[in-house]
């Protein structure tokens, strides 16, 4: 059996869970009110099933969910497209998905979503406290990816490696930074919402 199809342990799960709560949290001064209760109790739900052991919901329930979370978002935008309604999805997408991810693979489109949340704080806030959460952001992300790949490892291993890993691409991304062009304007030239 590869090793992404492989099943969850409950370990894992507390990983995701503490992942998805990190990378939501910040973005939730910016979103509606609903959506971060519908978001915080999607996580909780996740957290209770996982805490009792018990069967995820159905793939319908999840799907009855997704739809109505894609219809609140564009009542609450007029759109699904552009910064901040694509941004309200991803959240409601994070714990929709923690309610259904039942192998590893799943978690790692989880990982990947957390990433993408935490670049997604800098279209609200661009300053160094913002820049201080989004690597702890990415150090906890990267070390549930660690324990994605290996269940065993102990928490303060995964930490340590992970924090090792990004310290070993500092210089690069020092020389990114002094190297790569500065773009005048907004956060990739986008205005507030297009």
């Amino acid at each position: 059996m590869a090793s992404n199809s492989l099943p969850l342990v409950p370990r894992q799960s507390w990983w995701l869970l503490a992942t998805g709560l990190v990378a939501a949290a910040p973005l939730a001064p910016y979103l509606p009110i609903w959506l971060n209760t519908a978001a915080a109790a999607a996580l909780l739900w996740r957290g209770w099933l996982a805490w009792k052991r018990q069967a995820l919901p159905s793939r319908w329930l999840i799907l009855l969910l997704a739809a109505a979370a894609v219809v609140g978002v564009e009542v609450e935008y007029r759109t699904l497209f552009g910064q901040n309604a694509g941004v309200a999805l991803l959240v409601a997408l994070l714990g929709l998905k923690q309610l259904e991810t039942r192998a590893v693979r799943d978690g790692l489109a989880i990982v990947l979503l957390t990433y993408f949340l935490a670049l997604a704080q800098f279209f609200f806030n661009q300053t160094i406290p913002a820049a201080i959460v989004a690597i702890v952001i990415v150090t906890l992300s990267t070390s549930c990816l660690g324990s994605l790949q290996d269940r065993r490892r102990p928490t303060l291993k995964l930490l340590r490696v992970s924090g090792l890993m990004l310290a070993q691409a500092l210089p690069f991304m020092l020389l990114l930074f002094v190297l790569f062009p500065r773009v005048q304007g907004p956060l990739w030239g986008l205005p507030r919402d297009a």
